[in-house]
């Protein structure tokens, strides 16, 4: 069994999904370790976050997150189906500068 380490950035554009992490490969299982969205805009931003799979969502929170604070997930997610991913949209657009996100994970393998 090996691990692998990694991550992904990028930013919240509004109320469209965006992929904080993507699924596992064929035979593997990424495990997500945290996920920090920062908030850069003027005002407070709701942020949902969720598990999808194929399609299905179950939404794991729903925080708002004040100007120039950062909310984190420090709670271990298992990836373990190449149709599992995470997803997280805003409720509202951004005002001036959208939030961004970082995820740490492990790829097991």
């Amino acid at each position: 069994m090996a691990f692998t380490e990694g991550s992904e950035e990028g930013v919240l554009n509004g109320t469209s999904y965006v992929t904080l992490l993507q699924p596992p490969g064929v035979d593997e299982r990424r495990i997500a370790k945290t996920i920090s969205v920062l908030n850069r805009d003027t005002g407070d931003v709701t942020l949902e976050m969720f598990v999808n799979e194929g399609g299905t969502r179950r939404q794991l929170c729903r925080p708002v997150i004040s100007t120039y604070q950062t909310f984190l997930w420090d709670t271990p997610l298992v990836l373990n189906s190449a149709t599992k991913q995470i997803d997280a949209r805003l409720l509202a657009v951004v005002a001036v500068t959208e939030p961004e996100f970082a995820t740490t994970y492990a790829v097991v393998s």
